[in-house]
């Protein structure tokens, strides 16, 4: 089940009895406040419970001086929660975050990733080569048309409805 964005508006005009009445409550002040109400449940339920917004890209090949676009049409990453490195034999390990104050200081591990702007890049320096995935929160649409769906996880929307 997705609720889209005009059964929602139908909902709210039923259960504040206003089903007649687009003068006082206006299509755009209904849609205005769901999104900001949508926008944030889904945070709230980002700090709760993380991992149901989790969403794995498939495995990124990244060749020398190579950077990964955060805002590219193959993927909208809100947040980066994790990136990790093909270890060999299916085998991923995570990669360490480096440090914001020095980009070559790290705890150890060889290689580590940075978020510059919109991009994503690889370190300490820029000999990193190899396949990458990234686990990321994406960025939802910004719900604007009668058939815009509320990105809820499945687990959730049953009791998020009653």
């Amino acid at each position: 089940m997705s609720l889209t964005l005009l059964q929602a508006e139908t909902e709210v005009r039923a259960l504040t009895r206003h089903d007649s009445d687009t003068v006082r409550v206006t299509q755009t002040l209904i849609r205005v406040w769901l999104h900001h109400e949508y926008r944030a449940l889904r945070t709230w339920l980002q700090d709760v419970a993380p991992e149901l917004y989790n969403t794995v890209s498939g495995a990124i090949t990244v060749a020398e001086t190579d950077e990964i676009q955060l805002t590219s049409a193959l993927a909208t990453f809100e947040r980066v929660r994790r990136v990790e490195a093909d270890a060999g034999d299916s085998h991923w390990r995570e990669l360490e975050q480096a440090s914001p104050i020095s980009v070559n200081h790290h705890s150890g591990f060889a290689r580590t990733f940075r978020i510059e702007g919109d991009r994503l890049r690889f370190g300490p320096d820029s000999t990193f080569s190899g396949d990458v995935r990234v686990t990321y929160w994406t960025t939802p649409a910004t719900l604007t048309a009668d058939g815009n769906t509320f990105a809820i996880p499945v687990q959730l929307e049953h009791p998020l409805v009653l």
